[in-house]
């Protein structure tokens, strides 16, 4: 029967330590999986019916304006707040383990007929808990390896990206229970055809008004864009700008900044301010190129209508774009673009770099030209020949280095005989410290020895390797 209870006991102890881990300071990473966003329906008199419709409209219109943020940098303020959950967490569990343990010390206590050989194991378990909760209490933001960003997510009520409904707590409170990182919502009331509206962000320990004021129905989609540009801001943490483009003819490629954007149609709200070129092009239209430079929340709503061309064009494009073509020695830009069509056969050349430079015929005829380039990779022979001659180096790197190892192991030798045959104390002295000199020395020679042969070894092995890919 004792037996049977020391051995639930110490299974009991031991489970302990596998429950709770206290991560090392120094190493701890905090990572959340990503910033959660809510967007609620608006508080308003529901039996108006023109109020209710607008109390769900403009948080709607806010939420698809905003569905594109995709990641938050973190705030001093946010690492703060991430590290005082982790520690609320971390010592919860803690504080739940002490009680189960402090109970399992009160049981063998106030028992006499338990074996009591586990208390001491079980107070060094208590001791060691205390302690780790001191520790997490010193953990400061500086200590911790936060992310620069991390993913933004939207929750809705069902965990879709739909609208919340928090009529019956105050938007703090809801904040604070629900797990949001940022909460979005607003008042609206309705007095004859104007509507009083006000919108806000609510992040932990801040409220930040978004937009209040009194409009008319109609202006409904500008109140949204522009509390959504606020909280913008707000989600991303960082500048930015957006560029739309919608192109005619609809199927126009568009180009930013020499990578493929979209076909007719490019939204994206999340950009960083700064230059950007756009390329708007068609088979037989005339190319419209854009360069611009957008601000901090600047907007840019581009429409372009392309000119047909009275002259055959050929769009070229490459896998990877951005590539150079060049005519001969003509430089024709970079790809995606438009080029006339020739009346001969002309040789056209595709670089990049990365990957190997191809040359392609371009035909008169033909509407499009699209060229995929390989990437650069060595020549295995070549590799080869260079492993080879690694591998050679540092086998002769090494064999030179044995010469000094065996100078010196003779020298400590004739020294050692030396000490021997002394037959004085000066010459009994001089003979043993240059012993142990040269013996020093010798077995300097040898740890340079073994690293050559280490690196000998490494090149020995990288050659093998090499002609193994090669007989492949």
């Amino acid at each position: 029967m004792g037996c049977k209870i020391k051995l639930k006991q110490l299974i009991f102890i031991l489970s302990f330590v596998f429950i709770l881990k206290i991560p090392d300071i120094n190493a701890l990473e905090l990572k959340p999986d990503s910033w959660k966003v809510g967007v609620s329906v608006f508080n308003t008199d529901f039996q108006d019916v023109s109020a209710a419709s607008a109390a769900v409209h403009i948080p709607e219109l806010i939420l698809q304006n905003l569905e594109d943020c995709a990641a938050h940098v973190l705030s001093d303020n946010d690492k703060e707040v991430i590290l005082e959950n982790y520690i609320k967490e971390q010592k919860t569990a803690l504080y739940k383990n002490l009680a189960g343990l402090n109970n399992q010390l009160d049981s063998i206590r106030f028992k006499p007929m338990q074996d009591t050989e586990p208390v001491e194991e079980l107070k060094e378990k208590i001791k060691q808990l205390r302690s780790d909760l001191v520790t997490i209490e010193k953990i400061k933001p500086g200590d911790i390896d936060f992310p620069k960003n991390i993913p933004v997510s939207f929750e809705g009520a069902d965990g879709e990206s739909d609208l919340l409904d928090i009529n019956i707590f105050s938007p703090e409170a809801y904040l604070d229970t629900s797990g949001l990182d940022m909460l979005i919502t607003g008042n609206i009331s309705r007095i004859g055809s104007y509507y009083g509206v006000a919108v806000s962000a609510y992040l932990h320990g801040k409220k930040i008004k978004l937009w209040e004021g009194a409009s008319e129905e109609k202006d409904f989609r500008n109140i949204a864009l522009e509390a959504s540009d606020k909280a913008r801001s707000l989600i991303l943490n960082r500048p930015w700008c957006g560029i739309t483009v919608q192109s005619d003819p609809p199927d126009a490629s568009i180009v930013l900044n020499g990578k493929p954007a979209g076909t007719g149609f490019f939204s994206d709200n999340s950009l960083p301010p700064g230059d950007y070129t756009i390329e708007i092009l068609s088979y037989g239209y005339s190319p419209e190129i854009i360069n611009t430079n957008i601000k901090n929340t600047g907007r840019l709503n581009l429409s372009p209508v392309l000119k047909k061309t009275e002259i055959p064009e050929i769009i070229i494009s490459s896998e990877p774009s951005s590539a150079d073509v060049w005519l001969g020695g003509l430089w024709l830009g970079k790809t995606p673009l438009n080029a006339p069509l020739p009346q001969t056969v002309m040789p056209l050349t595709f670089k990049i770099d990365g990957y190997r430079s191809r040359t392609v015929p371009l035909y008169p005829g033909g509407e499009q030209l699209s060229v995929q380039l390989e990437p650069l990779v060595s020549d295995p022979a070549e590799d080869l020949a260079d492993a080879r001659k690694k591998m050679y180096t540092a086998i002769a790197f090494f064999s030179f280095s044995l010469a000094p190892t065996v100078i010196l192991l003779g020298i400590a030798n004739n020294y050692a005989q030396m000490n021997f045959n002394s037959t004085s104390p000066e010459d009994y002295e001089k003979s043993y410290n240059a012993y142990n000199l040269t013996y020093g020395l010798m077995w300097g020679s040898v740890a340079v020895n073994a690293g050559l042969l280490t690196w000998t070894i490494v090149k020995i092995f990288k050659y093998l390797k090499q002609a193994e890919k090669l007989s492949e």
